[in-house]
């Protein structure tokens, strides 16, 4: 049995008519149905994607922190502590406004 198979598994033991909507359980269907021929190559990015929101909304896998490029991370915790909006000084001081 693979490794999505094993997922599929897990994820039909813990349904209930109530928290899948057909859409869901039909995919669930399609995927344990194709995941086990032996032409199968592995998910798409999409596929991979909803599995994944069906597995956290069924409380099957904690939802992750995305990974944020370094530009983009949550905001340094020195900034967080600024007492007043009048203290904070930007990083940025080539802003023309």
């Amino acid at each position: 049995m693979n490794e999505i198979s094993k997922r599929i598994e897990a994820i039909k033991e813990r349904d209930s008519k109530k928290v899948l909507n057909d859409w869901e359980r039909g995919f669930v269907a399609n995927i344990g149905r194709v995941s086990t021929s032996e032409r199968f190559k592995g998910l798409s990015e999409k596929q991979e994607a909803c599995l994944k929101k069906i597995e956290v909304l069924l409380g099957i896998d904690d939802p992750e922190e995305p990974e944020y490029p370094t530009e983009y991370g949550p905001i340094d915790e020195r900034l967080r502590k600024v007492d007043s909006a009048a203290k904070y000084k930007p990083l940025d001081d080539d802003i023309p406004f």
